[in-house]
């Protein structure tokens, strides 16, 4: 793969914005594959995790805010794991999937509609509800009978049940609420720390 880097790219002010949003500096990396070797997901990304963290590390902004590859990412913490420097990509991944939002950049994928379903159901039930999940996702993505075809089946062999269990969902939402009551607080103190910078 071919990359024509702008002599105008500021490649340490790009890692010193990530350094902060991910809390992990790239610059670690010296591109031994592991991560790309044990992420479950590879297949479906566009570009592999190493390569994510060299045009990171290259100041490639566009590139990686404008992949699938960060929007795949589940943070199951195999690359992590497995890399010989302790880079934290699924917290790289994350910080650039705020970026992107915070940019207007649209996902390349479904991963929204899909994380927004899963939410509702921890919500409501204070555990994953996979009926609940799968239906708010089709309703969401505008595909009302994806995958209905294999319901009977997952219903015939016990994988699946129609009765949602509860499990402490009032103290999941007071969680919720904590949580995105710290988001709004660090929104606003990013805010201030920007008009101060300016």
């Amino acid at each position: 793969m071919q990359i024509n880097l702008s002599k105008d790219v500021d490649l340490l002010q790009f890692g010193k914005v990530l350094k902060q949003e991910s809390e992990t500096d790239v610059r670690k990396c010296y591109q031994c594959g592991k991560c790309t070797a044990g992420c479950p997901l590879n297949y479906l990304m566009d570009i592999s995790p190493s390569q994510v963290i060299r045009f990171c590390q290259l100041g490639i902004k566009e590139k990686v805010l404008n992949s699938k590859t960060i929007w795949f990412c589940i943070f199951c913490d195999t690359c992590s794991t497995r890399c010989p420097q302790e880079v934290d990509i699924k917290g790289v991944m994350d910080g650039l999937r705020r970026m992107a939002t915070r940019e207007g950049v649209q996902p390349k994928a479904q991963v929204r509609n899909l994380e927004k379903a899963f939410a509702l159901m921890i919500k409501m039930f204070g555990r994953v509800y996979e009926p609940g999940v799968v239906a708010g996702y089709n309703f969401m993505s505008g595909n009302l009978f994806h995958d209905v075809i294999l319901f009977p089946l997952l219903l015939i062999k016990r994988k699946i049940n129609l009765k949602p269990h509860f499990k402490k969902a009032g103290e999941i939402r007071g969680m919720f609420k904590r949580a995105e009551k710290v988001r709004k607080e660090r929104a606003s103190e990013k805010g201030k720390e920007v008009v101060a910078h300016e």
